[in-house]
Parts: C-alpha cells; structure tokens; sequence
C-alpha cells in the first residue's frame, strides 16, 4: 500500500492527480497539464493532522464558553458567545441546526 501512494502526485497549481513513474535523485517530476513542480505527500503528514484534529478539539469547549462579541449601548453591556448565536439563530430564523 504505501508503496502505491508513494506514485501519485498532486500538482500545487491545477490540481491534476496523476500517477508517475520513478523519479531519480535530485530530479523533480513536472505536471502533465500545467508543467509546475509535482508535490508529494509531506513527512509526518499523518501525525500533523491528528496533532491539528486534537488541538480543534481541545479549544472547541472553551470557544464556546468565552464571548467573542462584546457590546455596549447607551450604558447597557452585552455578551454573545458561539453557543448563543447558534441557538439564537435557531429560535429566530433557523429550521435546521445553524453552525
């Protein structure tokens, strides 16, 4: 399996995927479409994105306790939080869950 992946590239600017053959050390391999330098999957790709997956998730709930907006009018002070403008949205307008 990983030596299959391994064969495809993604080209940064045309998004063409293609499948490509050996490429020798210090060589670049070109798009078929556009001609820009193909790219390949990044080291640690994996453990990167579980990194990112875990940090969303940690800041997820206190995102949703901490105001973002804060305001005050004519000497009355108002907070609005994530969670209140979901469900605001939801009691106003909404039918379906507004994220």
């Amino acid at each position: 399996m990983k030596g299959e992946t391994e064969k495809i590239a993604a080209c940064d600017t045309c998004g063409l995927v293609q499948q490509i053959g050996h490429v020798p050390e210090g060589s670049v391999a070109n798009c078929a479409r556009c001609g820009f330098r193909l790219g390949y999957r990044r080291p640690n790709s994996r453990q990167r994105t579980l990194a990112f997956a875990l940090a969303a998730l940690i800041l997820y709930f206190p995102s949703n306790i901490y105001p973002i907006v804060t305001a005050e009018y004519h000497g009355q002070h108002s907070e609005t939080t994530i969670r209140m403008m979901r469900f605001g949205k939801w009691k106003n307008t909404c039918k379906t869950p507004c994220l």
